[in-house]
């Protein structure tokens, strides 16, 4: 995860881990509202993920104040589903 999200600006990716297979979290993020953040793979834009879950899509956008975990549901090829977890 890397975004303006956590105290970030776009300088720090947030881990992700794998369980099960196909589905990535990442740690608990503080966000506010209207920051936004994508999931990317291996600290590269090469393979990244946003609001409408395509690969190089737009920016994910947080509605609403609160600390989140953020999940990946990826297909393995160009598709995955952005989804936050209130932590």
């Amino acid at each position: 995860v890397i975004g303006s999200v956590g105290g970030a600006n776009w300088d720090v990716d947030f881990t992700m881990t794998e369980d099960p297979a196909g589905t990535w979290t990442s740690v608990a993020i503080e966000m506010k509202a209207g920051q936004e953040f994508k999931v990317r793979q291996g600290a590269s834009w090469d393979v990244n993920f946003g609001a409408d879950g395509f690969n190089s899509s737009t920016n994910c956008v947080v509605e609403a104040d609160g600390n989140y975990k953020v999940q990946l549901v990826w297909d393995g090829a160009q598709t995955g589903t952005v989804t936050l977890i209130p932590a």
